[in-house]
């Protein structure tokens, strides 16, 4: 759904309430996010439990390490989410490579609402 949860998950040096704001800037509801900024929060992150959940509507990633528990025989977390079923959409958050910054946060969240992904 458009209006669904939005997990961000990554390392970040902004702070959550920075991030938040932005969102808010952008007219969307700092009660959809889920924000988990560590940089090895990624690596026990249950990322099973948003396939086939519509509550999902929004996956948006940085940096995190390759290997964790949702990888299975894929190369990264990232590539496993991308490629398998039932995975709400995942956005890589940066311009050269994974950064989640103010600039690159705002920059996809306008994206995806240009794209209709959420709203």
């Amino acid at each position: 759904y458009k209006t669904g949860k939005i997990v961000v998950i990554g390392y970040s040096d902004v702070k959550s309430e920075v991030l938040l704001s932005i969102a808010k800037q952008l007219g969307l509801d700092k009660n959809r996010f889920e924000l988990h900024l560590g940089y090895d929060d990624a690596k026990t992150f249950n990322f099973h439990k948003m396939q086939w959940q519509p509550i999902y509507s929004l996956l948006m990633v940085g940096p995190m390490p390759h290997s964790g528990s949702s990888k299975g025989n894929y190369g990264s977390i990232i590539s496993a989410l991308e490629a398998g079923e039932g995975y709400p959409p995942v956005v890589r958050i940066g311009s050269n490579g994974l950064k989640i910054t103010k600039s690159d946060f705002k920059s996809k969240l306008k994206e995806m609402i240009r794209l209709g992904k959420i709203a």
